[in-house]
């Protein structure tokens, strides 16, 4: 695998499909819009009147108490903003990934019509997949939360006979526990990855992108991780790059907060455009390793 080839080629397709930037910034925002107004109603329903009614700090405990449907209707109305989020999130990941394989493939150019006509098509099995993969992980996460309450039980049981003991198997275990949790999330987050590719490049359901992930990831896994450190280098080094290059400023008493907040929808669209960047990476890696593209990560291999 050429290495700097295959970096260049996903520049060069990235910079290309620059619309599809503009489309998750704006997407971005209304999501970003959409979580804060779900923030903002229940805070208005459950907070506001306790202020307004005097209701002291250490009322205010009893006070959520006394007024449970309350707090379950801003619940549910945060929910449903978070929920419309994530929805919207899902329908554009659909129509970007979808434009991109078809300028990868094609040559297309970005269309409207046909991005809305992606987006409905992929949106519901998106959702599917990634709300499998976060329960899986939820599961682990609940599993390894149980054996740490169980380490924790052991240390307090351990405490009056051997302090040090009990210390060193609260920081061994709880540490321990900690960076199988890290790992796991890694590999889930690579398995998301080419699950999420697999499904748009192949028009697969749930089940077989989850299956052709793991296949994929099993019979070629020294590539795989070379494409996942590198998109991770490169997000680390332009992270760092623009909090370098803007720390002068952003350390200027009330100038820097300002700057800050004027730099924010650049900072934004930088991490959109990496993430964009990714997209592409991962469709043309795949492509390649399906050999649907050339070793210059450029020439279509028509189907036999």
């Amino acid at each position: 695998m050429e290495v700097w080839q295959f970096i260049q080629s996903t520049f060069k397709r990235t910079n290309k499909n620059w619309i599809l930037i503009i489309v998750e910034f704006v997407s971005g925002i209304i999501m970003v819009a959409l979580i804060l107004i779900g923030i903002a109603i229940p805070a208005l329903i459950m907070v506001v009147p306790a202020f307004l009614g005097d209701v002291e700090t250490e009322e205010f405990l009893p006070y959520i108490a006394e007024n449970v449907v309350l707090v379950l209707l801003g619940v549910l109305i945060f929910l449903i903003f978070l929920l419309a989020g994530l929805w919207l999130w899902a329908f554009i990941t659909g129509g970007v990934r979808s434009m991109l394989l078809d300028s990868i493939l094609k040559e297309k150019q970005f269309e409207f019509k046909t991005f809305i006509k992606y987006c409905k098509k992929f949106v519901g099995r998106i959702i599917g997949l990634w709300s499998i993969i976060g329960l899986i992980y939820c599961g682990i996460f609940v599993i390894l939360g149980g054996i740490a309450g169980v380490l924790v039980f052991f240390s307090i049981g351990m405490y009056e006979s051997s302090e040090a003991g009990a210390l060193l198997l609260g920081i061994f275990g709880g540490g321990l526990i900690f960076l199988v949790l890290l790992i796991i999330g890694f590999l889930f987050g690579v398995f998301a990855a080419i699950a999420n590719t697999y499904l748009i490049v192949e028009d697969a359901q749930v089940g077989d992108s989850l299956r052709g992930s793991l296949r994929f990831i099993k019979a070629h896994p020294g590539h795989t991780f070379l494409v996942v450190f590198l998109l991770m280098g490169i997000g680390f080094v332009v992270g760092m790059a623009f909090a370098i290059l803007t720390m002068p400023i952003r350390v200027i008493p009330y100038i820097g907060a300002m700057f800050s907040l004027i730099l924010s929808p650049i900072q934004m669209a930088l991490n959109l455009y990496i993430s964009l960047f990714g997209a592409v990476a991962y469709l043309l890696f795949y492509l390649w390793k399906q050999k649907r593209l050339g070793s210059d990560f450029q020439t279509v291999i028509a189907p036999e």
